[in-house]
C-alpha cells in the first residue's frame, strides 16, 4: 500500500491527506488506471522535439509525429470523438427549444 501511496502523491501530485483520509477505493482504482495521463503533455512535448530534430537532421521522411513515435494513448485519442459529425439544423432547433423550456421552468420556480 505504501507503493500506491507514493505513486499517487509523488507522480499523481495528490495531497497526502486526501490519499490517506478521504479517498475511496473507487477513486483509487480510477486514479491508478489513468495515472499515465498526468504526464501526457510531457510525452507529447518530447515527441514533437524528437520529431522536429529528426526532420531537421534528415533522420526521417515521415510527416506524422504519431507514426514516427507512436505512444500508447494515440489510439485512445483518435477514438475519443474527434470525428463526431457536426450538429444538424434539426439538432440545433431541438436544443434551442429545450433551452427555452428549461428557461421558463426555472423562471416560474423563482416566482413562487
Amino acid at each position: 500500500m505504501a507503493d500506491v501511496f507514493s505513486i499517487l502523491v509523488y507522480q499523481g501530485n495528490l495531497s497526502p491527506e486526501y490519499v490517506l483520509d478521504r479517498m475511496s477505493m473507487l477513486e483509487l482504482h480510477i486514479l491508478v488506471k489513468n495515472l499515465y495521463r498526468a504526464r501526457m503533455d510531457d510525452w507529447e512535448i518530447a515527441r514533437q522535439t524528437i520529431f522536429t530534430s529528426a526532420k531537421v537532421w534528415g533522420g526521417t521522411k515521415e510527416n506524422n509525429p504519431r507514426k514516427f513515435m507512436p505512444l500508447g494513448w494515440d489510439d485512445l485519442v483518435d477514438k475519443a470523438g474527434d470525428n463526431d459529425p457536426l450538429p444538424t439544423k434539426e439538432d440545433i432547433e431541438r436544443l434551442k427549444q429545450k433551452a427555452k423550456e428549461y428557461g421558463t421552468r426555472f423562471s416560474n420556480q423563482n416566482k413562487t
